[in-house]
């Protein structure tokens, strides 16, 4: 071969090269998608072809799964479950995302969920009809053009029929009122932030209630310590007590008397499990409440101290042996 059709060859080899380069990965069933190729073939419309692969991609440990986010690929699955009407599996995908992105701190992704479970929820045959607004006409949350219209509606409707239940609860003079508000709540703010990409208007709604509600959750653990206080100081209360001993010298049984502490009595023992249990449960209810109403977390750490101080102190008044004679 001559130098000149040596070079040509090469030349022909290297163009060659270039365009197997240029040509994008294809998909086969030895290799997995990006979350990049899964979302391209999504908003392509291959929900069938994305789901079987997404369902590959969710079954991976390890390693294998560290490149994915679990929650997006879960959401992807979703919307392939919703475009194929499969309602159930897609309210059960995003129940998932809602869990695990709440865990993780995702917001966005815990507002997606939530706002297209909502709407999911408030739309039969797969259509939502605006209650209120100038149109009345049914929109269809399949479009996906159209579902941002859908959701700002549902929103506007679901913010009428809040109001009354949001004043009782701001009115009310109990927790209980405001925690069911609460769990009312979640659909409504998340709507709000998948329409506006925030929170602003709901935040300044909620904010006396979230001050209200911590106020309330301070006093309840007042009340509970308080509680614990008046058991204590009456299991501490000294008592005579008889107690028989025998005589060494006469061999006799001889009633002889001693100080103890009285001890718990009736149901103290059962209203401190109640109270310890009660306690416990705050972080977690305060945790809860604070995202529900979108409140900043330092506003219930004083209620949480205190029900933290009072568990701790009801398992000492409990866990205490009041029988040991008093010196």
């Amino acid at each position: 071969m001559t130098k000149s059709l040596a070079v040509f060859a090469a030349c022909i080899l290297l163009a060659a090269a270039h365009a197997i380069a240029d040509v994008p990965q294809r998909i086969t069933s030895d290799t997995l998608p990006t979350t990049q190729q899964l979302q391209e073939m999504v908003d392509a419309g291959k929900y069938k072809e994305a789901l079987r692969a997404i369902f590959r991609v969710l079954e991976l440990k390890g390693d294998a799964a560290a490149p994915y986010d679990r929650t997006e690929i879960l959401l992807l699955r979703a919307e392939c479950q919703l475009q194929n009407k499969d309602r159930s599996g897609a309210l059960d995908s995003l129940a998932l995302v809602r869990k695990e992105s709440q865990e993780a701190d995702k917001r966005p992704l815990f507002a997606k969920a939530v706002a297209l479970e909502t709407l999911i929820s408030h739309a039969p045959a797969f259509t939502y009809t605006p209650k209120t607004g100038e149109s009345r006409e049914p929109i269809s949350i399949l479009d996906r053009i159209k579902r941002p219209r859908a959701m700002l509606s549902l929103y506007n409707d679901e913010m009428v029929i809040m109001q009354p239940k949001f004043k009782a609860a701001k009115a009310a003079k109990s927790l209980p009122p405001i925690v069911e508000f609460a769990k009312t709540v979640a659909g409504i703010r998340s709507l709000e932030f998948a329409v506006n990409g925030n929170n602003d208007d709901t935040k300044e709604m909620f904010g006396e209630l979230s001050t209200h509600a911590a106020d309330l959750m301070s006093a309840e653990a007042d009340t509970m310590a308080a509680q614990v206080g008046g058991i204590e100081s009456h299991a501490k209360q000294l008592v005579n007590e008889d107690y028989s001993v025998m005589d060494p010298v006469t061999k006799k049984p001889v009633t002889q008397h001693r100080l103890r502490q009285r001890g718990l009595i009736n149901d103290d023992a059962s209203v401190l499990k109640g109270i310890i249990d009660t306690c416990n449960k705050y972080a977690q209810a305060a945790k809860e409440l604070g995202v529900a109403l979108g409140a900043e977390p330092k506003l219930f750490q004083p209620a949480v101290k205190k029900a933290d101080d009072t568990s701790a102190k009801a398992t000492i008044v409990l866990n205490t042996d009041y029988t040991i004679p008093v010196k």
